[in-house]
């Protein structure tokens, strides 16, 4: 690696130096036993306050680099791994993911997938927060090893269809989005239920899914004051997302429509029905169709 900088597809963090230099030694104690062969590591100190701190205690820029993977430690108790540039895409995250919440790693309290990476947090009891990074790493090298029986595995994205009712008692945002959007309701309809949309990341709640790939005239802001009550099945649009809330909730964005599909059922293997890499279509459907269906539910009775 060149030594006037870091490459563009690494994360960088910054630690105080006796974090630094903790980190270092274990990652040098690490490479002596030939585990990390394919890593790389840099350390650049710099005289700089840390965020949010009045003190003048120096920094050091962080990235851990091996292989086709850069990590970097967001907190503490979290490490976000992310796929270099030009050697992997977003279903090599969703798969890394996916390996490590079914490998039941001891000490990962959560998993999160989401286009730009993968966001793994651990319990800061049972491992002090300097040793995530070096524990992230062991884990991707092990993934490393294992990776072609993997991609035997690896489930492949799919399409979901969503049924929606777009009928104005199920989308009491749909007036306002059209007068504010300069756009007739139907026109709206239209465009939201022709889109191809892909799960970008799952998370908020279980099983609410960020979609992309929404119709640029479409975009609104979210909500100035949030609703304190969302129905279950609510199909809502703001900013460049659309996405359906799983369970009723509080929520921001502007309620276009409403499916009677479970979207998440705790019951299943796979409790939720969208994955991130999936393409999500949304089809128009009567309002009799809707009474037809039945209420959506979390128990997933309906889907």
């Amino acid at each position: 690696m060149p030594s006037t900088g870091p490459d563009p597809g690494w994360s960088w963090s910054l630690f105080p130096m006796t974090a630094v230099s903790a980190l270092s030694s274990q990652l040098r104690l690490f490479s002596s036993t030939g585990i990390y062969r394919k890593r790389s590591l840099r350390v650049v100190s710099e005289s700089a306050n840390r965020p949010g701190s009045s003190d003048d205690a120096p920094v050091s820029r962080v990235c851990f680099c091996m292989s086709r993977w850069a990590l970097s430690m967001t907190s503490e108790r979290s490490v976000v791994v992310r796929v270099l540039e030009g050697h992997g895409d977003r279903a090599d995250t969703a798969a890394l993911a996916e390996w490590i919440e079914a490998n039941l790693i001891d000490g990962v309290r959560s998993v999160l997938p989401a286009s730009s990476g993968v966001l793994i947090e651990f319990d800061v009891l049972h491992r002090p927060g300097t040793q995530q990074l070096g524990r992230v790493a062991e884990l991707i090298e092990l993934y490393e090893h294992e990776l072609p029986g993997c991609l035997q595995q690896r489930v492949m994205p799919r399409t979901r269809i969503i049924p929606v009712c777009y009928d104005e008692r199920h989308a009491p945002d749909l007036v306002r989005a059209a007068e504010t959007l300069g756009i007739g309701r139907d026109e709206i309809v239209d465009r939201h239920a022709s889109g191809r949309y892909m799960v970008e990341t799952v998370g908020f709640m279980p099983g609410f899914g960020y979609l992309s790939g929404l119709d640029d005239s479409l975009r609104l802001p979210r909500l100035d004051s949030p609703r304190t009550r969302v129905p279950a099945g609510s199909v809502a649009i703001a900013e460049s997302l659309t996405g359906v809330y799983p369970h009723q909730s509080a929520g921001g964005w502007h309620l276009i429509g409403r499916t009677p599909k479970a979207l998440f059922d705790p019951k299943k293997t796979e409790p939720s029905i969208l994955r991130v890499g999936d393409t999500v279509r949304f089809v128009p459907i009567s309002g009799s169709e809707f009474e037809h269906w039945g209420a959506p539910a979390a128990g997933g009775k309906n889907g």
